[in-house]
C-alpha cells in the first residue's frame, strides 16, 4: 500500500536541549553583565518565518472521518511551545523546571502529531479523489505546525539579557530552526499530494487554495 505522507523522523528532545543550553553558555561565560540589562528584540525566533495564524482552513471538514478529528486537531494546535523559560546554567532549579517543562510540551506535541497522522493516514485508503484532498492537507497542517512552534519559539528572557545576547538568541533559535526544517519539508510534501491530486482531478476549493498557499511559501517553484 502506498504510503500517503512521509514517515516522520522523531526530533531528540535532549539534543534540542543541549543546543539550547550551550547558546545560553555563551551569554553567562561570555558576559558577565547584570541581569537587570534591558531585554532587545526581538523576544521570538523566526522574524523571517511566513505566519500560519489560521489553524483550521476556512471551510470546515466535509469528510466525516475527518470531521471526526477536528476535536483532537484543536486540541493538537492548542498545546503552544511554553513560555516564560529560563535556562540558567547557574540556577540548577530554575534550569531543571525549564528543562522539565520543554520536555513535557515536546512529548505532548509530537505524540499528538504522530497519533493525528496516523489516524489521516489510514482515512486516505478510503477516500475518494477529493476527499484525499482534504485529508492531505490535514496531514500537511499537523507537520506543518509542529515546524512552525519550534521555528517561532519565544527566545528566554535570560538568553535575550546581556553583552552578549544576540549572539546566544541566534544561536537558541538556529537550534531550533535545524529541527523544524525538515518538519517543514515533509508539510510541503504533503500539501504537494493535496495540489497534484486536485490538479490531476481539476479541483478547486478551499482546500487546494490552502495547499497551494503553503506550498508558495514552503516550497517556492523556481523561476
Amino acid at each position: 500500500m502506498r504510503r500517503w505522507y512521509p514517515r516522520q523522523q522523531p526530533i531528540r528532545a535532549m539534543s534540542v536541549l543541549n543546543r539550547m543550553k550551550a547558546a545560553i553558555v555563551v551569554v553567562v561565560v561570555g558576559s558577565l553583565v547584570s541581569i537587570a540589562h534591558a531585554d532587545p528584540k526581538p523576544t521570538h525566533c523566526g522574524a523571517d518565518v511566513a505566519p500560519f495564524a489560521v489553524k483550521l482552513a476556512a471551510k470546515p471538514d466535509k469528510y466525516e472521518p475527518v470531521l471526526a478529528l477536528d476535536g483532537e486537531l484543536k486540541k493538537y494546535f492548542a498545546i503552544t511551545f511554553p513560555t516564560g523559560l529560563d535556562f540558567d546554567p547557574g540556577n540548577k532549579v530554575v534550569l531543571q523546571r525549564a528543562t522539565k517543562r520543554f520536555n513535557d510540551w515536546y512529548a505532548a506535541k509530537s505524540q499528538a502529531a504522530e497519533q493525528l497522522s496516523t489516524k489521516y493516514a489510514a482515512i486516505l485508503g478510503m477516500a475518494t479523489n477529493e476527499q484525499k484532498i482534504e485529508v492531505a492537507a490535514r496531514l500537511g497542517q499537523v507537520t506543518d505546525e509542529l515546524a512552525h512552534e519550534l521555528a517561532t519559539a519565544e527566545i528566554p528572557g535570560n538568553v535575550r539579557r546581556g553583552e552578549f545576547a544576540v549572539e546566544a538568541s541566534k544561536a537558541f533559535c538556529e537550534a531550533l530552526t535545524d529541527k523544524a526544517e525538515p518538519l517543514f519539508t515533509a508539510a510541503a510534501e504533503k500539501y504537494r499530494v493535496c495540489a497534484d491530486t486536485a490538479k490531476q482531478q481539476s479541483i478547486s476549493n478551499d482546500w487546494t487554495a490552502w495547499c497551494d498557499a503553503r506550498l508558495a511559501i514552503l516550497a517556492p517553484a523556481k523561476p
